[in-house]
């Protein structure tokens, strides 16, 4: 099977290099988030899609956030990916509510 679920391989646990310990990326601000998913999350998602299809060379921020890398909200899932799943709430567990289509937060 050809097709990978792009929003499956960007579940990424992302975290940067703080004097105090690795920053969680819900505590980053945005051009922090932006920092990391470009010259972490970018490059390491290319390198793998690319020895999967070579057709991901031209790989980009639009590939997995659609129109929300040109508007500047980063919605994660992109309504503009093939099967991407609808937005969820996290467990009840947790006393916040999230969508996934959150995306960047600034």
């Amino acid at each position: 099977m050809k097709h990978i679920s792009i929003a499956a391989c960007l579940f990424v646990v992302a975290c940067e290099g703080e004097p105090d310990g690795p920053l969680a990326y819900e505590d980053m601000d945005f051009a922090q988030r932006h920092a990391f998913m470009s010259e972490v999350v970018l490059p390491q998602m290319k390198e793998a899609f690319v020895r999967f299809d070579a057709g991901f060379e031209t790989m980009s921020c639009a590939t997995c956030h659609g129109d929300g890398a040109s508007d500047g909200s980063y919605t994660m899932p992109s309504p503009q990916i093939p099967g991407s799943p609808p937005p969820r709430r996290l467990s009840s567990n947790t006393s916040k509510t999230r969508s996934t289509r959150g995306g960047l937060s600034s």
